[in-house]
């Protein structure tokens, strides 16, 4: 499979290979996919594009990632027993090397190396990471890593052995979460979602019972089949302050707030705030950041604080500022914007219990 990650402005970032391990479940390196919001995977030499639904699991440490894809059935590629392999045997690396589909290069296994990484002679350029690296009988005894480029030859891939560990560790940990939320299923009459509410709703789900990377997964999810959702980068964002990822999180409600009137759903807790002011105080001069703050002073009853940010905005020259001038217009005001946060806005989506 050719994979193409794209970020919120549908830039292609970056390209790489993928395998089949399941018939719905495709194998990749975790550094192919960790700065996309869209990724899709196209068949090899054919026209069959699939949208990424959803990334698995993933381990930075070994450089793996577990993308699942709907409507395929496309037979998985076997795992091959590594304790057999020997300096010098055969291998074959699949990839798309800078996006030249299907490119198949011969070569030898030359070393085994710490941390269970498998030297080969066969090239690896940018474009095939996340191949798979095949035996003589076609079975994966690797995932295509990278290369050195200061070396000649200097190519290595994930054992098959390593690949297999993480593969059972994803399996273990998507059924204890799923033991954990317990989430029921719709009934009939209940009203049908789209297929991104329910990942959301899935979200949201993870979010009350404080699983906030889990969470994070299927907002993330969420926002790979439909980079527009504003509640899902909102929601993303929430989960970053949760976990002290406060860059994070502005950049989701950036584009939140530029998708959508979710900016009136920001957190203003003191909490928040804190979060916030301790985050920006290196970058106080961004809009962004002074726009964010306005809001969760108002919200939490500060309107002279939120008013000084005003100013700043104007000083800035910022399009936020009249926005954040609307929301101190309606201060007090029982019709105005509900303050309430991640709760109302879940319930809002009308999530099944």
């Amino acid at each position: 499979m050719l994979l193409l990650a794209k970020n919120s402005g549908t830039d292609t970032i970056t390209l790489g290979t993928g395998f089949f391990v399941d018939t719905n479940v495709i194998a990749t390196n975790y550094h192919v996919v960790k700065n996309a919001s869209l990724i899709s995977a196209k068949l090899i030499l054919q026209k069959t594009t699939f949208q990424i639904s959803e990334i698995i699991g993933i381990d930075k440490e070994r450089d793996l990632a577990l993308l699942r894809v709907e409507g395929t059935k496309i037979k998985a590629l076997p795992l091959g027993n590594v304790g057999t392999l020997r300096i010098g045997d055969e291998i074959y690396v699949v990839g798309n090397p800078e996006g030249w589909e299907g490119t198949f290069s011969q070569g030898i296994i030359s070393g085994f190396r710490v941390g269970s990484y498998i030297q080969i002679t066969a090239p690896i350029s940018h474009g095939s990471s996340g191949g798979p690296v095949l035996n003589k009988r076609g079975e994966v005894i690797g995932v295509a890593a990278g290369a050195i480029n200061e070396g000649q030859n200097l190519n290595f891939a994930i054992s098959s052995s390593d690949f297999a560990a993480f593969q059972r560790n994803v399996a273990r940990e998507n059924r204890d979460r799923a033991s954990a939320t317990d989430i029921p299923r719709p009934l009939r009459h209940e009203t049908v979602l789209t297929a991104t509410e329910r990942i959301i709703c899935k979200g949201d789900k993870y979010y009350e019972r404080r699983f906030f990377a889990s969470a994070a997964e299927q907002y993330m999810a969420a926002i790979s089949i439909d980079a527009n959702l504003a509640e899902a980068h909102y929601r993303l964002g929430n989960g970053y302050v949760e976990r002290s990822r406060y860059s994070d999180a502005v950049a989701e409600y950036k584009i939140a707030i530029a998708l959508g009137d979710v900016y009136e759903k920001l957190p203003g807790t003191q909490r928040a705030i804190h979060a916030y002011e301790k985050v920006f105080a290196f970058n106080l001069g961004n809009d962004i950041v002074n726009f964010i703050l306005g809001e969760a002073y108002l919200k939490n009853g500060g309107y002279e604080k939120a008013l000084k940010k005003y100013r700043i905005l104007r000083a800035l020259n910022s399009s936020y500022s009249n926005q954040l001038l609307r929301d101190i217009g309606k201060y007090g005001d029982p019709d105005g914007p509900d303050l309430s946060g991640i709760e109302e806005i879940s319930d809002k989506q009308k999530c099944p219990r």
